[in-house]
Protein backbone atom coordinates (compact mmCIF):
# COMPACT_ATOMS: atom_id res chain seq x y z
CA UNK A 1 0.00 0.00 0.00
CA UNK A 2 0.91 3.55 -0.70
CA UNK A 3 0.51 6.69 1.07
CA UNK A 4 1.09 10.30 0.17
CA UNK A 5 0.82 12.94 2.42
CA UNK A 6 -0.15 16.40 0.41
CA UNK A 7 1.26 19.84 2.03
CA UNK A 8 -0.23 22.96 0.83
CA UNK A 9 2.35 25.52 0.20
CA UNK A 10 -0.28 28.44 1.92
CA UNK A 11 2.43 31.75 2.46
CA UNK A 12 3.56 31.24 -1.11
CA UNK A 13 0.45 29.82 -2.98
CA UNK A 14 -3.27 30.88 -2.90
CA UNK A 15 -6.11 28.64 -0.96
CA UNK A 16 -9.58 28.36 -2.76
CA UNK A 17 -12.82 28.44 -0.88
CA UNK A 18 -16.35 27.75 -1.97
CA UNK A 19 -18.81 30.35 -3.08
CA UNK A 20 -21.53 29.80 -1.85
CA UNK A 21 -22.34 28.85 2.32
CA UNK A 22 -21.83 25.83 3.23
CA UNK A 23 -22.35 23.82 6.38
CA UNK A 24 -20.35 21.28 8.39
CA UNK A 25 -21.94 18.99 6.51
CA UNK A 26 -20.29 19.62 3.44
CA UNK A 27 -16.91 18.76 4.87
CA UNK A 28 -18.17 15.61 6.42
CA UNK A 29 -19.03 14.62 2.96
CA UNK A 30 -15.64 13.63 1.96
CA UNK A 31 -15.27 10.38 4.07
CA UNK A 32 -14.39 7.96 1.21
CA UNK A 33 -17.47 8.09 -0.29
CA UNK A 34 -17.95 8.40 -3.62
CA UNK A 35 -19.92 11.57 -4.33
CA UNK A 36 -19.86 11.86 -8.08
CA UNK A 37 -23.48 10.82 -9.30
CA UNK A 38 -24.35 14.02 -7.13
CA UNK A 39 -21.88 15.98 -7.74
CA UNK A 40 -22.51 19.29 -9.78
CA UNK A 41 -19.33 21.39 -10.89
CA UNK A 42 -18.82 23.77 -7.68
CA UNK A 43 -17.70 27.06 -8.29
CA UNK A 44 -14.61 28.30 -5.79
CA UNK A 45 -13.01 31.63 -5.35
CA UNK A 46 -9.35 32.66 -3.99
CA UNK A 47 -9.31 32.56 -0.53
CA UNK A 48 -7.16 36.32 -0.14
CA UNK A 49 -7.21 38.17 -3.26
CA UNK A 50 -6.00 40.60 -1.93
CA UNK A 51 -2.91 39.05 -0.92
CA UNK A 52 -2.31 38.61 -4.95
CA UNK A 53 -0.01 35.11 -4.33
CA UNK A 54 -0.09 32.69 -7.00
CA UNK A 55 -2.27 29.94 -8.04
CA UNK A 56 -0.87 26.92 -7.33
CA UNK A 57 -1.21 23.24 -9.01
CA UNK A 58 -2.72 22.20 -5.84
CA UNK A 59 -4.13 24.80 -3.88
CA UNK A 60 -5.36 24.36 -0.03
CA UNK A 61 -9.14 23.53 -0.25
CA UNK A 62 -11.18 21.27 2.24
CA UNK A 63 -10.22 18.56 -0.03
CA UNK A 64 -6.91 17.99 -2.08
CA UNK A 65 -7.58 19.99 -5.58
CA UNK A 66 -5.50 19.29 -8.38
CA UNK A 67 -5.76 21.39 -11.92
CA UNK A 68 -5.49 19.92 -15.23
CA UNK A 69 -1.17 19.44 -14.56
CA UNK A 70 -1.21 18.17 -11.40
CA UNK A 71 -3.83 15.88 -12.28
CA UNK A 72 -1.50 14.61 -15.72
CA UNK A 73 1.04 13.67 -13.47
CA UNK A 74 -0.07 12.40 -10.55
CA UNK A 75 -3.34 10.66 -11.87
CA UNK A 76 -1.28 7.40 -13.08
CA UNK A 77 -0.51 6.87 -9.22
CA UNK A 78 -3.84 7.31 -7.93
CA UNK A 79 -6.38 6.82 -10.51
CA UNK A 80 -7.40 3.89 -8.64
CA UNK A 81 -8.15 5.13 -5.22
CA UNK A 82 -9.81 8.58 -5.64
CA UNK A 83 -12.58 10.34 -8.01
CA UNK A 84 -12.11 13.90 -9.80
CA UNK A 85 -14.66 16.01 -9.16
CA UNK A 86 -14.92 19.49 -11.21
CA UNK A 87 -14.52 22.66 -9.98
CA UNK A 88 -14.68 26.55 -11.64
CA UNK A 89 -12.28 29.38 -10.47
CA UNK A 90 -13.73 31.99 -13.33
CA UNK A 91 -13.63 29.29 -16.05
CA UNK A 92 -10.47 27.75 -15.01
CA UNK A 93 -10.80 23.89 -14.39
CA UNK A 94 -10.04 22.44 -10.78
CA UNK A 95 -10.45 19.28 -9.62
CA UNK A 96 -11.52 17.98 -5.64
CA UNK A 97 -9.83 14.97 -5.13
CA UNK A 98 -12.45 12.53 -3.63
CA UNK A 99 -10.32 10.00 -1.83
CA UNK A 100 -12.22 6.65 -1.81
CA UNK A 101 -9.58 3.89 -0.56
CA UNK A 102 -9.74 5.30 3.35
CA UNK A 103 -8.14 3.14 6.23
CA UNK A 104 -8.81 3.77 9.52
CA UNK A 105 -5.51 3.11 10.76
CA UNK A 106 -5.57 5.33 13.88
CA UNK A 107 -5.07 3.12 17.06
CA UNK A 108 -7.35 4.94 19.63
CA UNK A 109 -5.89 3.24 22.64
CA UNK A 110 -2.35 4.89 22.05
CA UNK A 111 -3.67 8.08 20.51
CA UNK A 112 -4.62 11.02 21.76
CA UNK A 113 -7.38 12.72 20.29
CA UNK A 114 -8.49 15.70 19.60
CA UNK A 115 -11.32 16.51 17.45
CA UNK A 116 -12.03 19.41 15.19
Amino acid sequence: MKIFKLNFDVDNFEKLEVCEPVDIEFYRMFDGTSLKSGWKKLKVRRMEPEKQLELGDAPGFVTPIFNEKALKILSPLIDDQVEYLPLDLDGIEYYAVNVLAVVDAVDYEKSKIVKF
